[in-house]
């Protein structure tokens, strides 16, 4: 009887010890094939400029005048253009507002030399030089930020991608696809707009 009352012991023994080794083994398991999240970098686009440089042109046949129209866009994609190929690098962007007194550009420059990133705010106007419509820059302000030797590098640099952007009558804004003489160029908020005959 006592030999019958052990070995009963022993078979639950064996039992609990069974349950709880499957319930053990069944977490560790779980624990393998439960997929955990994980932070993928997030790949951030640089804005896609989606303005081209062409002007909006209104010709009169008539009397063989016309009217240009240059958004603020437009003229980002234009002086991107022109600017940015000449600055080997060195203007990453460019932004436009044009007020009822000037063209105000905001250029994101990028020194790896001077291992800095500015902002340089060059302020111009429109002007209609021998039938061309020309932006001339009037001048341009540093980030003030930059200080010392560092503030004398930068202003060298941009004064001389500027200047050759500028030539000698300006940096030039094309009128394509027809052939026109500018006489007339008026600021407006948010537009430039340039007027005169057509050829």
């Amino acid at each position: 009887m006592r030999r019958s009352k052990w070995i009963l012991v022993a078979v639950v023994l064996w039992l609990l010890s069974s349950v709880t080794a499957c319930s053990w083994f069944s977490r560790w398991t779980e624990r393998l094939v439960t997929p955990t999240a994980t932070l993928l970098p997030t790949l951030v686009r640089p804005p896609t400029r989606v303005a081209t440089a062409a002007p909006v042109i209104t010709i009169n046949p008539h009397d063989n005048t016309f009217e240009a129209t240059y958004s603020e866009a437009q003229l980002e994609a234009l002086l991107c253009e022109k600017i940015i190929p000449k600055s080997d690098g060195y203007v990453q962007d460019i932004s436009v507002q044009v007020t009822q007194q000037e063209i105000i550009a905001k250029l994101r420059v990028s020194a790896q030399e001077l291992n800095k990133t500015f902002d340089v705010t060059v302020r111009g106007l429109p002007v209609a030089k021998e039938g061309q419509l020309f932006i001339q820059v009037l001048g341009y302000e540093i980030d003030p930020s930059l200080e010392g030797w560092t503030r004398l590098a930068a202003k060298t640099l941009v004064r001389g991608y500027l200047d050759s952007a500028n030539a000698n009558r300006g940096i030039p804004i094309p009128i394509n696809g027809v052939s026109v003489y500018v006489d007339r160029v008026e600021l407006r908020q948010g537009a430039v707009y340039a007027s005169g005959r057509t050829n």
